[in-house]
């Protein structure tokens, strides 16, 4: 028996179809003939945490860090426990096993761990699933590699995430120690930096000071009473000007005042030029693109696309992979155009004859495929009407985005008025202005979009126009500072942040780590980690969103700013990812071990612990509002159980929070009561629906692990975050 073991399910069923048999499944697993084929759904496995070498790491101590082992181990999260079990059993059945992961590091490391968890040394081939067409599946199948021949690609995705871990805890910890924190300071390689992009940014709009400048626009009236407006556009390699100019701008209206007086009135020959353009169809969504989209259209959140998309995929198959970094599709994709189209028009309820599959746009392009394709709707029948406004947006948006793929070119005329203007003998500039006439809307008819009234002249044809400028009008304008993020725009930015980098080698390793990845230029993150990271910034009180105009913007806090400005360069900037990365890719070619950067990066983090110190003026800044009083001991580890600005927690931070039970929130008393081991009631519990109404119930501090959650009064069982406590609650 060939054991398959795949990424995503999608996948799974694609490598089904691709063999042979009549595929059928039954509780996650897919048989076809004597084979076999299961998936992950990304990590199964996750790295130990600290505690779990040891408990004394639950309690943050300065005298522990920096927190290493020689050997970093992974564990199986008890909500992957089952599934991971299952797989180990057909792992120890299979005569083969088969990497079916992600073309990339991450996508070789799941599988490969899951492996060596079962100690598995047997025969193991490698697929290549850059293209999960069934076509393209079909003959990867027929030539699979040893996957000896890729592992080191998931010992450089093992290192990286070591460090993540080494860096994060230790960082977090050390930070959140010397300045005596209230609530933890979390340091990483990718959400620092992205602090800083924030921070910077809104430094530069506050710091902004308005410079005003002046243009001249001008009112010609041509020989047929066709009036334009058309702009001096100034001539930027004229000397003669350059004694007017500041920064390429008139700062003063001298010049553009004494050139008013000699155009009015003026006859003045303008030369008229069409040029036939097309416009091709847009590239379909990835996952950056379709945040863009959505936050600029409804104001989506990259957290609410991804729930969005995330329970179209599950819970509907409307979509492909939602994680998506590519914006391109296979020539197997191509071959399966006509049933997806049919497919999606009947979704949606659309005629498909409008679309022609005989068509092939840029986007089928098999060079420009990475791991991922691009996201596109599925061949299976949808319920349209079953969908909520928001999916339903979605789903129309990434059909839309696929099917303007079969639709002809948008063909317009560009049209340029011209006039060159002299001034004391000097070419100085021109007066002109452009517009774009359509002349066969194409893919433009199936795509929202603004339309934008047309000037007077856009019927000129090509050739030579007499007119007189009946007014002129210098106007004043101011610069513009940088609009603020949005978590749309600050996903986007992410993207490509080593436009953000001085130093110029930094920034050229960060574009070599995406060379040949479509849409990501220097990039942190990846297309499924980014919105965690911009979320997890603004619950832990580094950022808010404020509703600026119509839409909502995110702004740094003060706690944001004053905790990027405490962190030296090595933990908030971009070059710890470009750096990490030189070594992965040695880790890749056999020329490094992963412990390589696992003890370079434990080395940079020791120098950080061992050399920076508090800075002064920032001592007193993030335990301010630390604490009120005192409430009692943590049942916990003993330490004062404190209130604080986010409810009440151990002041000696072992993870020990108690403010909510059953979604009450708990006055001081009850919560005093507990942590003391006494009888509690609570009043207001919410009845499971369809019921309605509230119970009250007494919570009891016990040990009792097996009791039923139910909310209509019976015995319930409720665990703390991260603590042994557990409440019994009974009538």
């Amino acid at each position: 028996m060939t054991l398959y073991i795949a990424e995503k399910r999608v996948l799974a069923e694609a490598i089904a179809e691709a063999l042979p048999g009549k595929p059928s499944e039954s509780g996650g697993v897919i048989t076809c003939g004597n084979d076999r084929v299961v998936w992950c759904s990304g990590h199964l496995l996750t790295l130990c945490d600290p505690e779990d070498y040891d408990q004394k790491y639950k309690h943050w101590v300065m005298s522990d860090l920096p927190i290493y082992f020689e050997d970093w181990k992974t564990k199986v999260p008890p909500d992957n426990a089952d599934r991971v079990g299952q797989i180990g059993k057909l792992i120890k059945e299979a005569d083969c096993v088969v990497n079916c992961g992600d073309v990339d590091e991450e996508g070789q490391l799941l599988v490969d761990e899951i492996l060596r968890l079962f100690n598995y040394h047997g025969f193991c081939r490698r697929l290549d699933t850059a293209n999960t067409t069934v076509e393209a599946l079909k003959k990867a199948i027929k030539h699979m590699d040893d996957n000896s021949i890729h592992e080191n690609d998931g010992w450089s995705a093992y290192a990286r995430s070591v460090c993540d871990m080494m860096f994060g805890y230790n960082l977090t910890r050390f930070f959140t120690l010397l300045y005596h924190s209230a609530t933890p300071l979390n340091v990483g390689r990718v959400v620092s930096p992205t602090l800083g992009m924030l921070v910077n940014r809104d430094r530069l709009i506050e710091n902004h000071v308005k410079q005003v400048y002046f243009v001249l626009n001008c009112n010609v009236c041509f020989d047929n009473s066709v009036y334009a407006t058309v702009k001096f556009n100034h001539n930027k390699k004229c000397d003669f000007l350059q004694q007017y100019l500041t920064d390429d701008r008139f700062l003063d209206e001298e010049f553009l005042k004494a050139l008013s007086s000699e155009l009015k009135g003026g006859k003045r020959d303008f030369t008229v030029k069409r040029e036939k353009k097309k416009e091709q169809p847009p590239l379909p969504f990835n996952l950056t693109e379709l945040n863009k989209y959505c936050g600029a259209k409804w104001g989506y959140s990259p957290d609410k696309v991804m729930k969005i998309t995330q329970s179209l995929r599950d819970d509907y198959s409307a979509i492909t992979y939602n994680r998506s970094d590519c914006q391109y599709l296979s020539s197997d994709h191509f071959k399966e155009a006509p049933e997806t189209v049919k497919a999606a028009c009947g979704n949606l309820g659309i005629d498909s004859s409008a679309f022609d599959t005989t068509i092939k746009s840029q986007a089928f392009n098999d060079k420009n495929i990475t791991a991922h394709f691009a996201i596109i709707p599925t061949n299976e029948k949808v319920d349209y009407s079953a969908l909520t406004t928001e999916q339903k947006n979605v789903y129309d948006i990434i059909c839309r985005f696929y099917l303007v793929q079969f639709m002809k070119p948008h063909e317009y005329d560009k049209v340029t008025i011209s006039s060159s203007v002299t001034y004391e003998g000097n070419n100085v500039g021109a007066l002109s202005d452009t517009c774009n006439v359509t002349t066969d809307e194409g893919f433009l008819s199936f795509l929202p979009r603004k339309e934008k009234p047309l000037p007077a002249y856009f019927s000129f044809s090509d050739g030579k126009y007499t007119g007189t400028v009946s007014e002129c009008k210098t106007e004043s304008k101011e610069t513009k500072p940088p609009a603020r993020y949005t978590q749309s725009t600050l996903y986007e930015d992410m993207t490509r942040i080593s436009k953000y980098v001085d130093d110029p080698h930094i920034r050229e390793l960060l574009k070599a780590k995406d060379d040949g990845k479509k849409g990501e230029n220097g990039s942190i993150g990846t297309s499924s980690t980014r919105s965690t990271i911009i979320k997890n910034l603004i619950l832990r009180g580094f950022a808010e969103e404020r509703v600026e105009g119509k839409k909502k913007v995110l702004i740094s806090t003060e706690k944001g700013r004053n905790f990027y400005d405490i962190l030296p360069d090595t933990c908030k900037k971009a070059d710890t990812t470009a750096l990490w990365w030189v070594v992965q890719e040695e880790i890749k070619e056999g020329k490094k071990k992963p412990e390589d950067l696992i003890k370079k990066v434990l080395e940079d983090i020791t120098d950080i612990i061992v050399t920076e110190k508090p800075k002064p003026e920032f001592e007193k800044v993030f335990g301010s509002d630390s604490v009120s009083k005192v409430l009692c001991k943590c049942p916990n580890c003993g330490s004062d159980f404190v209130t604080g600005k986010f409810g009440p927690y151990c002041k000696n931070k072992c993870g020990f929070k108690l403010s909510k039970m059953f979604g009450v929130k708990l006055k001081e008393d009850q919560i005093v009561s507990l942590c003391e081991g006494k009888k509690t009631k609570i009043s207001g519990i919410k009845k499971k629906a369809p019921k309605t109404g509230t119970f009250s119930a007494f919570a009891i501090p016990g040990d009792i692990v097996d009791m039923s959650f139910d909310k209509d009064g019976e015995t319930i069982t409720y665990k703390t975050l991260k603590c042994k406590m557990e409440f019994v609650n009974s009538k």
